[in-house]
């Protein structure tokens, strides 16, 4: 249970779940009680198992996967917001961080959205430090900044 409530405490430090940190502090304790009712309902006697609270565990994560999917704080945002979201989502799902200013025509087809509303999104990645523009001889690029959260994966401290 104490490895739960670790996993747990570190979940809600990362800022991706910040939205859902009242749900975080509350899940070890969902799941043993999910893990007690089952092992009472089954009719056992003695230490509930690990097998239990490894299932009550699993159906409680399928609770919190469903909880963020219909309590994305994103749904709340202005459109510009969302759309920004989602081209840095396609970016950094890609092979590089960046891309030509000059393709974004093909890049708003892709995306399924207007250009006008990705020069939006572009400009509101700008606004949140979220990207930049660069020059590299003679085109312009956007790239987009690392997230704070995943400097460590670039720069690993321990090395030096």
């Amino acid at each position: 249970m104490q490895a739960l409530q670790r996993k747990n405490i570190d979940s809600m430090a990362k800022s991706r779940y910040s939205y859902y940190r009242d749900l975080l502090a509350k899940q070890a304790g969902h799941i043993a009680r999910m893990a007690a009712k089952n092992h009472i309902f089954l009719g056992l006697e003695g230490e509930v198992s690990l097998e239990l609270v490894e299932l009550a565990e699993r159906i409680c994560d399928y609770h919190f996967d469903v909880y963020m999917f219909t309590h994305d704080p994103l749904d709340q945002e202005p459109q510009r917001v969302r759309d920004a979201a989602a081209l840095e989502r396609f970016i950094r799902h890609g092979n590089s961080r960046h891309f030509r200013y000059d393709e974004i025509g093909k890049l708003a087809l892709k995306l399924g959205m207007t250009t006008t509303n990705l020069r939006g999104a572009i400009g509101e990645l700008f606004n949140q430090n979220r990207a930049v523009l660069k020059k590299r001889d003679r085109e312009y690029l956007i790239e987009l900044i690392p997230p704070p959260d995943s400097l460590d994966n670039i720069i690993n401290l321990r090395q030096f």
